[in-house]
């Protein structure tokens, strides 16, 4: 239980760290296809 929750507390770090550039990349997706279409 202790390995699980360690794992789930390590994945949970994880996506804060890409949480801020993943949601860069998709505003600067969303302005790409807003600026071609």
């Amino acid at each position: 239980l202790a390995t699980r929750f360690a794992a789930a507390r390590r994945v949970m770090e994880l996506t804060e760290a890409l949480a801020v550039p993943l949601m860069m990349a998709t505003l600067a997706l969303v302005a790409v296809v807003g600026t071609v279409t």
